[in-house]
């Protein structure tokens, strides 16, 4: 009994090394070409996998061309497809996780490759750049901890597309438990009414708790906040020893956690430990030297049965260790994200929307109707700047953010949009009060002005503003963002002259 298991040259590695782990002697791994971007070999590929007369499993991605081409009428094939090339390593929520976030994976094996593989797809630099910035946001490599090289390759890589890479280590323990199950399964079909009765009953219950693992890591990916899966974490725990009380204590900077392992492991090196006196058993939740916490279970209805929960209770630990890991990392992830998001569309001086995000909004969308387009602009900037330092224009700048800011809604857009001048975009606004928000403006200035003594700081705004139900007196035609705005600066500038005519007459 032999089963030759075929998979994408970009994971033979991987496979070899769980097939020689779980001593699984009548497997062999048997590589095929990646056919993504050279389907030359598309022909030699069918021949080898239809000339292999004996026992065999596929595994690849429902929308590989190998996939697409077996022969439905050979007997001794097996297939086993997922939504992705690299569905048998993490589960597929995390994919679908990670793609949404704008992430592209990559595995080890293809980053082996990755120049050859850019070459036959038709890339250059220009054109590869091109590509994946439009397509992603970051690099993300599933690191299974086989190759400590691994890093300066992806490094390499993302130089080339000039993107951000992040790595996150999903280790080999998602890709051995399919396995498993697979192997397991193909076994118990293979096994003929000569083998012993016990085989087939170890088999069976081998089978049992891959096929419970795998489901609760199918349960526990899905979620991506570390309390959400903690939380189903304990309610699995429940569900399957059927016990009483599952109790999650997470390790922290206080001393409690620290306590209680010294307290309930004599050996730190330990996984777990059973009190058999209380029927309780304790699992660490670690993962290569870090422990994210331990789960106190007890009030087993079967007590008895103790022992027999240790090694299972440990191979679930062990998984939910790594979706604790994982949730960390997403957690980061999406604070990043967000701290980008945030610098790149907002002014770092006054906090307020900058230009980026002014044209971003201006050019999604024709202008709704009752809107009104507000230019306001700092008077005497520049002298400030040119007398006292730009230190104290900044001061100024800040002032007529903080003004512009309570003078309009938090669902009007205000954005400081150059130097001194800003934009603000009034929504739901009718013509009748405009003048009454230029008011405002004037109104809450005044108030700051009251309250600065130096006279340097104090602030003074030149405003201007156009209506979108104004007749537009370029022609016949709705207003553009464009010609609103600059409409609205038209009358601003307007304003701030004849100030200064008023100034100089005094």
């Amino acid at each position: 009994m032999h089963l030759n298991l075929y998979v994408c040259e970009n994971f033979v590695w991987d496979y070899r090394q769980i097939i020689e782990q779980n001593h699984f002697d009548f497997v062999t791994v048997v590589p095929f070409n990646c056919l993504c971007n050279d389907r030359k070999k598309k022909q030699a590929v069918a021949q080898q996998i239809s000339e292999d007369l004996g026992e065999k499993i596929i595994i690849a991605s429902r929308n590989c061309v190998v996939s697409k081409m077996l022969s439905q009428d050979d007997a001794q094939l097996g297939v086993s497809l997922g939504n992705y090339c690299f569905h048998d390593y993490v589960n597929e929520k995390f994919i679908d996780y990670i793609i949404e976030k704008g992430g592209y994976i990559v595995t080890s094996g293809w980053l082996h490759g990755w120049e050859k593989w850019l070459a036959q797809a038709g890339f250059d630099q220009k054109t590869a750049r091109k590509f994946y910035q439009e397509c992603c946001s970051e690099l993300v490599l599933l690191d299974t901890g086989n190759d400590p090289a691994i890093e300066k390759l992806l490094t390499a890589f993302a130089a080339y597309v000039d993107l951000p890479y992040r790595m996150i280590y999903v280790g080999m323990e998602g890709l051995s438990l399919y396995l498993g199950k697979l192997i397991n399964e193909w076994r118990q079909t293979r096994e003929g009414p000569k083998e012993e009765k016990l085989i087939l009953d170890e088999l069976k219950k081998k089978g049992a708790e891959y096929a419970a693992v795998l489901h609760i890591i199918e349960e526990i990916t899905g979620y991506t906040k570390k309390r959400d899966i903690i939380a189903k974490i304990k309610e699995l725990f429940a569900y399957i020893f059927g016990a009483g009380r599952v109790r999650f204590l997470e390790a922290g900077d206080d001393d409690y956690f620290e306590t209680y392992i010294r307290t309930e492991f004599k050996n730190p090196e330990d996984a777990f430990v059973i009190d058999q006196n209380r029927h309780y058993l304790v699992v660490k939740l670690s993962r290569y030297g870090e422990t994210f916490g331990a789960l106190e279970i007890g009030e087993f209805q079967k007590p008895g049965k103790i022992n027999d929960y240790a090694n299972f209770a440990l191979s679930v630990a062990r998984v939910s260790a790594l979706a604790i890991s994982n949730s960390v990392q997403y957690e980061l992830l999406e604070r990043s994200r967000d701290e980008v998001a945030y610098i790149s569309y907002h002014d770092s001086l006054t906090g307020l929307y900058n230009r980026n995000y002014f044209n971003k909004a201006t050019s999604q969308h024709q202008i709704p109707a009752h809107t009104c387009a507000f230019v306001c602009d700092i008077d005497g900037l520049k002298r400030v700047n040119d007398e006292y330092g730009h230190a104290w224009g900044d001061e100024l700048i800040t002032a007529a953010g903080r003004v512009l800011k309570k003078a309009f809604r938090e669902t009007d857009l205000v954005a400081r949009v150059g130097g001194d001048e800003f934009y603000i975009i009034v929504y739901d606004c009718e013509s009748t009060t405009t003048e009454t928000l230029e008011k405002r403006i004037f109104t809450i200035i005044s108030t700051y002005n009251e309250s600065i003594a130096d006279h340097i700081l104090k602030l003074s705004l030149s405003v201007g503003y156009c209506h979108g139900d104004e007749e537009n007196t370029l022609g016949d035609k709705p207003w553009s963002w464009e010609e609103l705005f600059n409409q609205a600066d038209q009358r601003m500038y307007a304003q701030k002259a004849e100030k200064k005519i008023k100034t100089e007459t005094r």
